[in-house]
């Protein structure tokens, strides 16, 4: 998922925030910004803001990052949306948070970005929960401090460091699922679709009903959640397995060419270049010997990622014409997913 401005970010936020309840000393400005007017609402926002009004630089934030009334400024939004959330405005913790997530109108800043959402939560404010439990996942899965990969392509260095990094140095990791599984679970689309995502590649208890659940009745869904959702239906009628889908994709062609090379030496009449693998049903994983969970506690993600571990799983299969069974054995990796190698049973 890709954001762009502030207002992209959380899907018309700043409409959002102008829609929220108002105060008597804005109310002439709130009438004339409902009226479409712009430019007299700009006015009267701008004069009690001039006297101090922390709600009316939040709405002359917003107008500022919309360009109505005025020339679109986001530099300028964000310096309102920090001074008003410097005063505690639960909304502009928000929008200030964003523009640090983004850069819009300042520097990126992911630390900064974490830094205000925490505040914005903090705030209790029940209407900024979903957005912010978003921006503080994009805050950790957009810093590079987190990721492997390095100018588009794989750092093994930073793979293993990741990988190894202990309980205690996941800790914003742990805040970053949890908050979007929250979020998520309160119906939040954006973070619906993070989430689904995030699943897809998270091995550990079978992610794939979780996907489902999360995607299923999102109207207009994007092509790349229709493709999660496809696959995840997919690998859920197959039975039950603790490989996420993405995992269980990777993990085809070994156990084709296990099934295969079974299969030549069971029928020696057949082609050895037969193309017709075909995944059965999965007839269940073992438990996870050796286990150390990520401590999520969300019920969407809780007991989904685990650190160590291995598990197998049986496949029935079909290859050349012959049905056998593949055992694939799983190695947990740090990262979410796991080794594998394939046998015959």
């Amino acid at each position: 998922m890709r954001f762009h401005s502030v207002c992209s970010l959380l899907g018309a936020l700043c409409l959002f925030v102008v829609a929220l309840p108002s105060s008597a000393d804005i109310t002439v400005g709130r009438r004339a910004y409902s009226d479409k007017d712009f430019a007299k609402a700009f006015s009267e926002f701008t004069e009690s803001a001039n006297q101090g009004g922390a709600l009316a630089k939040r709405y002359l934030a917003s107008m500022y990052f919309l360009g109505q009334g005025t020339a679109k400024d986001e530099a300028h939004g964000s310096k309102l949306a920090h001074q008003c959330a410097e005063a505690g405005d639960s909304q502009c913790l928000l929008m200030y948070a964003t523009s640090n997530l983004v850069g819009s109108g300042i520097a990126v800043n992911y630390a900064e970005a974490r830094l205000w959402a925490r505040k914005a939560i903090a705030s209790g404010d029940a209407e900024v929960l979903a957005p912010t439990g978003l921006i503080l996942a994009q805050a950790y899965l957009r810093d590079p401090a987190n990721a492997y990969l390095v100018d588009g392509k794989p750092n093994m260095e930073k793979y293993d460091a990741l990988a190894h990094r202990t309980v205690a140095q996941r800790a914003e990791q742990v805040e970053a699922l949890d908050a979007l599984a929250a979020s998520a679970a309160s119906g939040f689309v954006p973070a619906r679709q993070l989430l689904s995502a995030v699943l897809f590649e998270q091995s550990g208890t079978g992610t794939a009903e979780k996907i489902i659940s999360l995607l299923t009745g999102i109207k207009d869904l994007p092509a790349t959640y229709q493709r999660f959702l496809t696959i995840s239906q997919q690998v859920a009628q197959l039975g039950p397995t603790r490989a996420a889908p993405k995992l269980v994709i990777d993990c085809m062609p070994v156990a084709a060419l296990t099934a295969a090379s079974h299969a030549s030496r069971a029928r020696t009449n057949r082609p050895p270049e037969c193309k017709d693998f075909k995944v059965l049903k999965f007839l269940g994983p073992t438990p996870i010997d050796n286990v150390t969970w990520l401590p999520l506690k969300q019920p969407l993600v809780a007991n989904s990622y685990p650190l160590t571990g291995t598990w197998s799983e049986d496949w029935s299969v079909t290859a050349c014409g012959v049905v056998s069974t593949v055992k694939i054995n799983f190695d947990v990796d740090g990262m979410g997913g796991a080794n594998w190698a394939s046998e015959l049973e």
